[in-house]
């Protein structure tokens, strides 16, 4: 399975590269594994996780650095956005866990100017609207992969055509 927190591409102010690329490296990903689930999972550092094919974990790009994160934003913000940035993020669980996470994240965002807005919508097809939805901006997710295939991440979630790819992703 892999956790992760989509971005919809589409939304104003996540359409910036820079601004998905700030707020993922603004996360502190040892300690986030380390408080909100006592070291229990692998954190991911690519897309494909570990065990599956095509995983390399001499390609991994996907990091924390928070005066990288600072750098990315230069230039797209304040000006951009009026000099602070409050982002919606949607669960469809509002556990303990899911609140710690948020919170966690909404910490490590702060230190960007980044106001984390938590949405917690439990009923699953409400919850799927939403975040199929063009006022989706950030969602909380698992996917759980019924054969280890790259693809089963990859054009499943991310596929141009796909109707699960939520953070509406096209690259033609």
């Amino acid at each position: 399975s892999l956790q992760f927190y989509g971005m919809n591409c589409q939304d104003p102010i996540l359409r910036h590269p820079a601004v998905r690329r700030a707020l993922s490296l603004a996360i502190d990903r040892t300690r986030y594994a380390s408080k909100v689930y006592e070291d229990r999972f692998e954190l991911a550092r690519s897309l494909i996780p570990p065990g599956i094919l095509g995983y390399n974990p001499e390609n991994l790009r996907i990091g924390d650095n928070l005066n990288q994160a600072r750098e990315e934003l230069k230039g797209i913000l304040p000006a951009d956005f009026g000099g602070g940035l409050s982002l919606e993020v949607v669960s469809s669980i509002q556990s303990p866990v899911a609140i710690a996470e948020m919170e966690f994240i909404a910490d490590c965002w702060k230190k960007l100017g980044v106001t984390l807005r938590p949405k917690f919508i439990p009923d699953w097809s409400e919850f799927e609207r939403y975040i199929q939805s063009s006022s989706m901006q950030i969602y909380r997710y698992v996917w759980y992969m019924d054969i280890p295939d790259p693809d089963n991440i990859l054009q499943v979630l991310f596929g141009s055509d796909s109707k699960v790819n939520y953070v509406k992703y096209h690259n033609s």
